[in-house]
């Protein structure tokens, strides 16, 4: 996989390497849904910028600059998180499958999905006014804090080899310095992703916050009936299992988990 990310009017325009993309597709009594995690490098991996002299007096260029426009309060977010898995899966799935139409992987090359859309002025700013809740949204983020992204634009290439290049374009609003305006546009470019696979749906009585899941038979069993009745191949079925993936906060020595499908 080979992935850059822009963040316009961020002090890298060069952007910013991405380091892990995950690919892959829920089944679920009511159809295919798309599954997406993005992950950058460090921000200053890119190219680390001083901000400070030799006296450690901070640079005239530097001084009321805008937050996102100053790359001290990039290095203190350290990389950027985009992604429907790792938090939580948003109001409701991004469907790959059509009504009635068994889905192949190779349907999903050439499409281009619109999600969250945000009203613009006439001018192609995002309109103040617009209100909405973090909640509503289908990706979350972490960028300078825990941000909200919206206005996705997201195209799906297959290439010769079974890979992915997709294309995905969208808004940042700073909405955890209180900045609720999505005025800051991203792009990223991904070349060569892997689909990973096709995850099983939450079953009947599973509770994630009690650690309570059905047996991996059961799941199994379940997510293959629904590959029968929504995949055009169920060969392509590759199954992946629910994992708890362990994280470290950087001001705390102890591991944090989190959950979700991968």
């Amino acid at each position: 996989m080979q992935g850059h990310i822009f963040f316009e009017g961020s002090p890298w325009p060069e952007g910013h390497a991405v380091k892990e993309v995950e690919l892959s597709a829920n089944l679920s009594e009511n159809g295919v849904s798309l599954n997406l995690h993005l992950g950058t490098e460090d921000y200053y991996l890119a190219r680390d910028i001083d901000v400070e002299d030799e006296d450690g007096e901070p640079l005239p260029e530097y001084e009321d600059l805008p937050a996102w426009q100053h790359p001290s309060v990039w290095y203190n977010y350290h990389a950027c998180t985009i992604s429907n898995t790792f938090w939580s899966s948003g109001p409701s799935p991004i469907m790959l499958s059509k009504p009635g139409e068994p889905f192949s992987l190779k349907d999903l090359s050439g499409r281009v999905f619109k999600i969250d859309p945000v009203p613009k002025l006439e001018d192609g700013r995002a309109d103040p006014e617009f209100h909405w809740e973090h909640d509503d949204l289908h990706f979350h983020t972490y960028l300078l804090g825990h941000d909200a992204v919206a206005d996705h634009e997201i195209s799906f290439k297959q290439t010769k080899d079974g890979l992915f290049d997709i294309d995905w374009s969208g808004r940042v609003a700073m909405a955890y310095v209180g900045d609720y305006d999505f005025r800051y546009k991203f792009r990223a470019q991904l070349k060569e992703v892997p689909f990973l696979g096709f995850a099983c749906a939450r079953l009947e009585g599973e509770n994630v916050s009690d650690h309570i899941y059905p047996e991996p038979e059961l799941r199994r069993k379940t997510q293959t009936q629904w590959a029968e009745k929504w995949l055009a191949d169920v060969d392509e079925l590759n199954y992946l299992v629910r994992e708890e993936r362990g994280w470290r906060d950087l001001f705390s020595p102890r591991d944090k988990w989190v959950k979700f499908w991968v």
